[in-house]
C-alpha cells in the first residue's frame, strides 16, 4: 500500500482533477499523464525495438510492430511491416514470419526471411534483444538521473536493535554506511537490499564524525523477517517548524543538508526523567504522554559535509511551555472491544491462529480493549523480548468460547531507549543503549466503528431531522477538509478514529445501517471533549535525505552498478514470492505502475522520474527473461533444448507450453490487477 497521505490514481479521478482545478493544478495533472504515457510507453517501445532491430539484422521479415495488445487502433504500413498502436495498453509485440505463437498451422516456408529457417544463434539474439535493450535503457536512465541528481533516504543509522548484526558490528546511531563489500551505497534502501542478498558476512565502510573505517557484519533473518537484516532503522531529523510556536520561539529551526537535528527525548522540567528515547515521528506523542506545562526537549545536532557524511555532533536542549489543544469527538456509543476484522498473512497473529471475527480478550495475562490494544502489544513485546523464544500468551473469544493461544512477538522497525552519559557534553557526547523498546506488531486490524447502543448523530444542521443510529450500524468513510487533520479527504476506517477527530469539528461521515446494502451520509458537528487533549509540537520529523549527483563518467559506472543491484533486488523478491515469504496480495500490476509513475511525473523532478523508469526497465528485463512459455525467456529455453537435441521442439509441445504460459500470465495479471483495484478502493 502507499504511504499514509498518498493518493491513489484512477483515470476518472484524473479527468475530474483536470476539469475542476485551476491552471496550475491542471498543468500538474497533464504533466503526470504525459509522464505515464511517454515513460511507460518508452519502456515497451524500446523492448520491442530490440526484437525488431535484431530481426532486421538477422534478415527475418517483420509483419507487425505493435505497441499494446488486441485490436489495431491505428498505424502505418511501411514495406512488409505494419507499425500499429493496439487497443490494450498492457504490453506490445513484434510478429515475425515463421513464429508459431498464435498459428500452429502456419505452413513452413523455404524463404530465407522465415524465422524458423534462421540458425539457433540468430534466433537467440532476436529473443534476447528485448531484454538487452531494457537493460541498456535502464543504464542510460541511471546515467541521466545521476547526472541531474537524485534524492535518496540517507544510509544513516537511526536506531539499532540490541543483539542485531549492526549492534555486534559496533554501529552507532548517526553512522553513515557508504559502501558494502566495496560497492557504493546510495541510500537506505540500497543498504537493506545489499544486506538481504548477502551470503554470509559483509564488509561495511562507515563514516563516523569525519572518520572512515571498515567493520564486518553478518545479516540475520529473524522469525518474522522476510529477508536477512542488519537491524537498523532510518534516521529522522527535524523538518518543518511552524513560526510562532513554542519550539520556534525557543530557537528550534529546520534541519539543512549540512545540519541535522535528531529528536532524542522530552521530559517535564520538574521530574526525574527516565532514560531518553529515540523515536520516530509517530511516536513523539506517545513520548509526550500527559506531560503538562514546561518541558525540556533534547536533540542531537549532527554536522555533515557536502557529501552528507557526519563530521561532528553535539546535544541541544530546548525548554518550552508545552501547548495542548482539545480533542473533538462525536459522542457515539462505540464499543471498546477488540473485535478482529482482518489478520495479516504471515503475521504473528496469523501464525498464532487468530481469526477474523475473534475478540481479543487478553495479552500476556492482561485485559485488552480497542483503546489499549497497541499499548498492550508493546508491553507484551517487551516481556517477550526477555524470553528466549519471544512467546507471549493470548486469550481470544471465538463463537462465545474462550481459547488460549501463543504468539511470537519479534520487534519490527525497532526504536531504542538510550541515555546520555552524565558529565560528557559537546562533540564527545556518547549515548549508550540501555534497553529495547521496539515496535511490536501483532498483525491485526480491529473493528472500532460499530455502534453498540442507540444514539443520535450530532448533525451540523440543527434544523435537519434527527438521525438515529442503531446497534450494528457501521461507519465506513469520513471526509475532512485539507489542513484540519493529519490527512484530508475521504478515509476508510481501520482505526479508532470515529469518536475522536482531534482537530476537525465539522466533517462528513458515511455509515452502513445494519442489514442495508446502501450507505447513508451526513454532515456532523463534533464537540470538544471535556477532558482529553493532545500535545502540539509545531514541528515534524522527516527522513534525512541526500542528493546523489555524479559526473557523466562516474554516473555511467554508478548506473551500471545500480542496474546490477536492481536486478538482484528483483530476483530476491521473486524468490521470496515463490517461497511464500512475500504474499501474492502485495504484488502490483499495471494500475499500480501507472499510479506510481503518475506521482513521480507530477513532481517537478525529472531525475526522480528517470530513476523510476530505469528501475521499471530492469523489472521488465528480469520478468521477460524468466523461462516461462510465451515470454522471451520461454523462447530462449526452447532454443536451448533445440541446440542440445539438434532438432526443434515439436509444434504440439510448443503450442501446449504457450497455452500454459498464457494461462499463467493471464492468471498473474488478474491477481495483480485485483490487488491494484483493492488498493484503489482502500480495502
Amino acid at each position: 500500500m502507499g504511504p499514509r497521505g498518498s493518493r491513489q490514481v484512477d483515470p476518472l479521478s484524473l479527468l475530474f482533477d483536470f476539469l475542476a482545478t485551476g491552471p496550475g493544478a491542471a498543468l500538474t495533472t497533464l504533466r503526470g499523464l504525459l509522464g505515464v504515457l511517454l515513460g511507460v510507453g518508452a519502456l515497451i517501445f524500446f523492448h520491442e525495438l530490440g526484437h525488431f532491430l535484431a530481426a532486421k539484422w538477422a534478415g527475418v521479415r517483420v509483419d507487425v510492430f505493435s505497441l499494446g495488445m488486441g485490436p489495431r487502433l491505428f498505424g502505418v504500413v511501411h514495406g512488409d511491416t505494419d507499425y500499429r498502436v493496439s487497443a490494450l495498453p498492457i504490453g506490445g509485440y513484434v510478429s515475425m514470419l515463421g513464429q508459431v505463437d498464435g498459428d500452429p498451422d502456419q505452413p513452413r516456408t523455404e524463404r530465407d526471411d522465415d524465422f524458423r529457417n534462421k540458425s539457433v544463434e540468430k534466433r537467440f539474439v532476436i529473443m534476447v534483444a528485448g531484454v538487452v535493450m531494457n537493460l541498456v535503457l535502464a543504464a542510460v536512465g541511471f546515467v541521466l538521473c545521476f547526472g541531474l541528481g537524485v534524492d535518496f533516504a540517507a544510509a544513516e543509522v537511526g536506531a539499532i536493535e540490541p543483539g542485531s548484526a549492526a549492534s555486534r558490528a559496533d554501529l552507532r546511531r548517526g553512522d553513515v554506511v557508504t559502501h558494502v563489500d566495496g560497492g557504493e551505497v546510495l541510500g537506505f534502501q540500497d543498504l537493506g537490499t545489499l544486506a538481504a542478498i548477502a551470503d554470509g558476512e559483509i564488509e561495511l565502510t562507515v563514516v563516523r564524525d569525519g572518520r572512515a573505517f571498515k567493520t564486518k557484519a553478518t545479516p540475520v533473518r529473524g522469525p518474522n523477517d522476510r529477508f536477512a537484516r542488519l537491524g537498523v532503522s532510518l534516521a529522522y531529523v527535524v523538518g518543518d517548524v511552524q513560526e510562532g510556536t513554542p519550539f520556534w520561539d525557543a530557537g528550534l529551526r529546520p534541519s539543512t543538508p549540512t545540519r541535522g537535528l535528531h529528536w532524542l527525548n522530552v521530559s517535564a522540567v520538574d521530574s526525574r526523567c527516565a532514560p531518553d528515547t529515540v523515536m520516530k515521528a509517530p511516536a513523539i506523542n506517545r513520548a509526550l504522554g500527559d506531560l503538562q506545562g514546561r518541558v525540556v526537549a533534547t536533540f542531537e545536532e549532527v554536522h555533515y559535509d557536502e557529501s552528507g557524511r557526519p563530521q561532528g555532533r553535539e546535544l541541544k536542549q530546548f525548554e518550552v511551555d508545552l501547548e495542548r489543544k482539545p480533542i473533538f469527538h462525536l459522542g457515539l456509543a462505540i464499543p471498546d472491544q477488540a473485535w478482529i476484522r482482518s489478520v495479516k498473512e504471515g503475521s504473528a497473529a496469523a501464525k498464532a491462529g487468530i481469526r477474523e471475527g475473534d475478540r481479543l480478550v487478553e495479552i500476556a495475562g492482561r485485559p485488552v480493549t480497542a483503546s489499549n490494544l497497541s499499548q498492550a502489544v508493546r508491553r507484551a513485546g517487551a516481556l517477550a523480548a526477555e524470553t528466549q523464544d519471544h512467546r507471549v500468551g493470548l486469550v481470544v473469544e471465538r463463537k462465545g468460547e474462550r481459547q488460549s493461544l501463543e504468539a511470537v512477538l519479534a520487534p519490527q522497525n525497532p526504536q531504542v531507549i538510550e541515555r546520555a552519559l552524565e558529565g560528557v557534553k559537546g562533540d564527545a557526547a556518547r549515548l549508550e543503549v540501555v534497553e529495547e523498546v521496539g515496535q511490536w506488531l501483532l498483525g491485526v486490524i480491529y473493528a472500532a466503528d460499530v455502534v453498540a447502543e442507540p444514539c443520535t448523530l450530532p448533525l451540523a444542521d440543527a434544523k435537519a431531522d434527527p438521525v438515529q443510529l442503531q446497534p450494528g450500524d457501521r461507519f465506513t468513510r469520513i471526509w475532512v477538509e485539507e489542513g484540519t487533520f493529519l490527512w484530508g479527504g475521504e478515509r476508510t476506517f481501520d482505526r479508532s478514529r470515529v469518536n475522536r477527530m482531534h482537530q476537525a469539528s465539522r466533517l462528513k461521515v458515511a455509515w452502513l445501517p445494519k442489514g442495508a446494502s446502501e450507505e447513508r451520509t451526513a454532515v456532523v458537528q463534533a464537540t470538544q471533549h471535556p477532558t482529553a487533549t493532545r500535545p502540539v509540537l509545531g514541528f515534524d520529523l522527516q527522513m534525512r535525505q541526500v542528493t546523489i549527483q555524479r559526473s557523466p563518467l562516474n554516473a555511467l559506472w554508478l548506473g551500471l552498478e545500480q542496474t546490477m543491484i536492481q536486478t538482484r533486488r528483483i530476483a530476491l523478491m521473486l524468490g521470496a514470492f515463490l517461497t511464500g515469504a512475500v504474499s501474492p496480495r502485495e504484488l502490483g500490476g499495471p494500475i499500480q505502475i501507472v499510479n506510481v509513475t503518475y506521482k513521480f511525473a507530477s513532481q517537478d523532478s525529472l531525475s526522480k522520474l528517470l530513476h523510476l523508469l530505469a528501475i521499471l526497465s530492469v523489472n521488465l528485463a528480469v520478468i521477460n527473461i524468466l523461462p516461462i512459455p510465451i515470454l522471451d525467456g520461454g523462447h530462449i529455453f526452447f532454443l536451448a533444448i533445440e541446440k542440445l537435441k539438434g532438432k526443434p521442439v515439436s509444434t504440439e509441445i510448443l503450442m501446449n507450453a504457450q497455452w500454459f504460459g498464457l494461462f499463467c500470465i493471464v492468471g498473474l495479471m488478474a491477481l495483480v490487477i485485483f490487488n491494484d483495484i483493492r488498493r484503489l478502493l482502500g480495502s
